[in-house]
């Protein structure tokens, strides 16, 4: 997984496994204005996890309260008090661009059809 910080509070973190976010010298990506241990992101069979482990902790995935526990994906914007941090796949480059249409509009795929008809 790939988090990037839109406001620039920390450079991205790119990490398989575990990563604890929160003000403490025992997390592993440290913001200071977060509680001490504020938010783990773990991986499990079922998917990505957000879990909030301070009770006094805010949380919003793509503002949206959450209290406890989240399913997150990647695209999701997570928002822990005032940091916000975007949640990318590993294979994302560092400034994504979109993809290419799925199809284009030629004369052959688009129809002539008259907008009124006399009768």
């Amino acid at each position: 997984m790939r988090l990037t910080f839109p406001n620039g509070e920390h450079p991205d973190v790119v990490e398989p496994g575990r990563i604890t976010l929160g003000s403490g010298g025992d997390s592993s990506v440290r913001l200071p204005g977060l509680a001490d241990r504020h938010a783990v992101l773990a991986n499990d069979r079922r998917g990505l996890w957000l879990v909030i482990e301070s009770s006094e902790a805010t949380a919003h995935v793509n503002a949206r309260p959450v209290s406890r526990l989240a399913l997150v994906r990647p695209g999701d914007l997570i928002s822990l008090g005032q940091v916000q941090v975007m949640l990318r796949s590993d294979a994302d480059p560092q400034n994504p661009q979109l993809p290419p249409p799925t199809a284009a509009f030629t004369r052959e795929t688009t129809r002539n059809t008259p907008v009124c008809s006399e009768r």
